[in-house]
């Protein structure tokens, strides 16, 4: 391609790059008030909707979702997790309720969802050590219980995916 044909090719990728950075830099904004990346995790033994309790964060590599029940963006997201787990089958995902009134609420929310994974119940101190305030939030945590990567907000599939290989 040469001369005036090529021009919208070179406008079209200098506004796809540009929209990247923007989105890059909006995530990393809204991000700023989270663990940061390379800190151990914080860890905790909290109960489990099933009724016994549960390490957080797992042993092994972990995508650790914080949502509350009541969050739109977390219905619309929590999705992604699914098809994430099935791609990556070693990383485990552990989903932790904060913010609910009671333990039937979160189960609502699982049942509407139709969720695989365990569901741990949080409480203020986890919000506080994990840094939570909005939902959904979530770490990626590495074998060695460091945090790795971290968002808020909604994350697609491919965003998830994308991270959990960092």
């Amino acid at each position: 391609m040469t001369g005036k044909s090529a021009r919208p090719w070179r406008r079209w990728l200098f506004e796809l790059a540009a929209v990247v950075l923007i989105f890059l830099l909006v995530d990393q904004w809204r991000s700023r008030a989270l663990l940061a990346s390379t800190v151990p995790a914080p860890a905790s033994v909290l109960p489990v909707l099933a009724g016994h309790t549960a390490t957080l964060p797992a042993s092994g590599p972990t995508l650790v979702y914080f949502f509350a029940p009541w969050c739109t963006v977390c219905h619309l997201s929590i999705g992604n997790l699914v098809a994430l787990s099935r791609q990556q089958p070693e990383l485990t995902i552990q989903l932790v309720a904060l913010d609910y009134s009671s333990v039937e609420e979160v189960q609502r929310f699982i049942a509407d969802q139709q969720l695989p994974f365990a569901v741990l119940l949080g409480n203020r101190q986890t919000a506080v050590a994990w840094q939570i305030s909005a939902y959904p939030t979530y770490y990626l945590v590495n074998k060695q219980g460091q945090i790795t990567a971290r968002s808020m907000g909604y994350s697609t599939q491919l965003g998830l995916w994308v991270r959990a290989q960092l």
